[in-house]
């Protein structure tokens, strides 16, 4: 069980809720993936799962590392439903808020 705090939101509101949000709180979001971007493993085997939630108010990339291990996201693709729990980073590479996993459910 985890200790940290916990917060279910709409995308919406926590996009604009970034600024005053602890860097240690746990998010959650559900939503319809509208992107996913899923590396071969084979050439690729450090590269995470992006899957990006719409909820009708706005959208979040949600990331997952150490993904191959899991059955239920091997058949991933657009339309599914997900329900992602995390905490927000700004990504280095992309210059974007992502929501960095630590459950990724269909």
């Amino acid at each position: 069980m985890s200790t940290s705090p916990h917060r279910s939101l709409f995308i919406k509101d926590l996009m604009s809720s970034l600024p005053g949000l602890p860097p240690d709180v746990q998010i959650s979001v559900l939503g319809v993936a509208v992107d996913v971007t899923n590396p071969d493993p084979e050439t690729h085997p450090t590269r995470p799962l992006v899957v990006t939630l719409d909820d009708g108010t706005g959208v979040v990339s949600c990331v997952l590392f150490g993904h191959k291990e899991l059955d239920h996201l091997r058949g991933v693709k657009i339309g599914d439903s997900f329900h992602a729990r995390g905490v927000l980073m700004v990504s280095q590479f992309y210059q974007q808020t992502q929501l960095k996993c630590s459950a990724l459910k269909v």
